[in-house]
């Protein structure tokens, strides 16, 4: 498409400009032969075909009526076709410069199609220049005004209606692209802002390749739960207060609310300057700790530690079983191989049964 300023020029010369463009390439369009040069001023005829060197003009003034209607029962009521310029175009001051409407329910209102693989419909909103089209678009909408201005605007308000709609047979059904701001946006008075659901996939993707910015963040201006993460098919619990992360899952004892894992760093870490790093409520359970059994008549046990050990490990023990004068003596980290610790008793706890020893291994 040409880029032509049309500010300067009035709205008659616009829409004879207009017209002129498209009037040439109408009937090869639609796939009839050619007419004879007619001259200008000739009678237009119904079922008539005609090539004019100027403009044909409609202008109904102030009246309020439509100046060109064109109806079909069963094909288009109004075509326009141009190889390089505009097909069709409408202007008006008060009303729509261009209205389709079909009773089908299966065809659109306005059609735009692109033979040459650019844009069917193009929307533009500003009084510059007309943009360019953008190759292999269906629809185009393009404003650069200030204030809030925007390209397309989609509004449904059926109950179950759907503002924008992006559908895609195997790729992105919408995407969406910022150079300084959101990419996409969601907003909701009452409802869910913005979400994403897929039945084999995940649901919401959030990627970054920012080094100190996240993939996805949750802010909860109104002091609830930043990012609240719920497992399962019951609907989800209320969010609580002042809360950064928030997981929940309750289907049965293998459930997980929050779980954090790293190959060779830090899954899960907790800090506090002044506050409590870890706190908590119920049963924990370390992988590197356990119960082991000194046999009858000896004084030491070995025990295997998941991970293995290094020279930060600290292993502590204590006597499970009660033995009247006995205590652990001392713990030798990766002996008598690398990854196994000997727990020392001070002397034989008993002749004969076994006595119990707890140990637990921590880093510093």
């Amino acid at each position: 498409m040409a880029i032509e300023p049309v500010s300067p020029r009035t709205r008659r010369s616009l829409l004879a400009a207009a017209l002129a463009a498209g009037a040439a390439t109408v009937v090869s369009a639609i796939g009839r032969p050619l007419a004879a040069q007619a001259a200008d001023g000739e009678t237009v005829v119904v079922g008539g075909e005609y090539t004019a060197s100027s403009v044909t003009f409609f202008d109904t003034g102030a009246t309020g009526q439509t100046a060109l209607w064109g109806a079909s029962t069963n094909s288009v009521g109004v075509r326009g076709a141009s190889t390089s310029g505009i097909g069709i175009h409408g202007v008006s001051t008060s009303g729509y410069g261009v209205f389709g409407s079909n009773l089908a329910a299966d065809r659109a209102g306005v059609l735009g199609q692109a033979q040459g693989n650019s844009t069917g419909v193009l929307g533009y909103s500003g009084a510059a220049l007309v943009p360019a089209a953008s190759p292999l678009t269906g629809v185009y909408g393009y404003a650069d005004q200030d204030g809030g201005a925007v390209g397309v605007k989609g509004v449904s308000l059926g109950a179950d209606g759907i503002g924008v709609q992006g559908v895609s047979a195997s790729f992105l059904g919408v995407y969406g692209v910022s150079t300084s701001s959101s990419g996409v946006y969601g907003k909701s008075t009452s409802g869910i802002g913005a979400m994403g659901e897929s039945v084999s996939s995940n649901g919401v993707y959030g990627y970054s390749g920012a080094t100190d910015q996240a993939a996805v963040l949750g802010r909860a201006a109104g002091d609830s739960t930043g990012i609240h993460g719920h497992s399962g098919v019951s609907e989800p619990t209320t969010a609580p207060a002042n809360t950064g992360v928030y997981g929940y899952a309750a289907q049965d004892a293998t459930a997980v609310g929050v779980r954090g894992e790293s190959m060779a760093g830090t899954g899960v870490r907790a800090t506090a300057t002044t506050g409590t790093a870890l706190d908590v409520a119920g049963k924990a359970r370390f992988s590197r700790s356990g119960k082991a059994l000194i046999a009858k008549t000896k004084t030491y046990v070995d025990i295997t530690v998941a991970g293995g050990l290094t020279a930060s490990s600290v292993v502590h023990a204590t006597l499970q079983t009660y033995r009247a004068g006995v205590a652990i003596a001392a713990v030798r980290l990766n002996y008598p191989v690398a990854g196994k610790a000997r727990i020392y008793l001070t002397k034989v706890a008993s002749t004969t049964a076994a006595t119990a020893v707890g140990w637990f291994v921590a880093e510093y």
